[in-house]
């Protein structure tokens, strides 16, 4: 499945790019070359109810002493996860955000690995 690019709607962004990208990692328009990200606007409410649904169907699966209620829920659970990944929009990106993004990611990532290099 190919996802329209948010600037000049041809439709070349692959949902592996959509699912991947991150204002530092932007997917970029093979026919316009503008960059776009798919904006994670849900809150993380997705895994929220994933992990309460997938805690709930725990609880009957111990109680029933069987593993159909877990299964069936795992299937549930990734599914939605993928039907949530297709309905995200993406959104354009300038190309001095994506380096100012990248430039932070980068600081970040440094910052990481000193704390945890030197502690």
């Amino acid at each position: 499945m190919r996802y329209a690019c948010p600037a000049c709607k041809s439709k070349n962004i692959s949902f592996f790019r959509k699912w991947l990208s991150v204002p530092a990692v932007p997917a970029k328009c093979k026919s316009c070359e503008a960059y776009s990200f798919a904006h994670r606007n849900s809150g993380g409410t997705g895994i929220v109810v994933s992990a309460l649904l997938m805690t709930l169907l725990g609880f009957l699966a111990a109680y029933l002493k069987s593993g159909w209620p877990l299964l069936i829920g795992g299937v549930f659970v990734v599914g939605y996860y993928f039907w949530h990944w297709h309905t995200v929009s993406l959104e354009s990106i300038p190309a001095d955000s994506v380096k100012a993004a990248r430039q932070a990611e980068t600081v970040w990532g440094i910052s990481w690995f000193l704390l945890i290099f030197f502690n």
